[in-house]
């Protein structure tokens, strides 16, 4: 099964929350990244999609940033 990409800009809603789809060049600043142990909660790609530039289909390497949160 093929997971949607969003493009670079996109926002989306995952779990009640707001993310924002950014360009960067490391892991900084991403949602994702539990930084004081330099580890990825989504290692493994199983609840994002891809944000390496191997793996996505824009060749661009990513972060999600949180913006907010789902209003009901």
């Amino acid at each position: 099964m093929k997971t949607k990409q969003h493009k670079v800009g996109e926002r989306f809603q995952k779990c009640k929350l707001i993310y924002e789809v950014r360009e960067g060049a490391s892991c900084e600043g991403c949602a994702l990244l539990i930084a004081e142990e330099n580890h990825c909660t989504d290692e493994h790609g199983d609840r994002f999609e891809p944000c390496d530039t191997v793996s996505r289909n824009d060749g661009k390497s990513v972060i999600f940033v949180q913006v907010g949160e789902a209003k009901d």
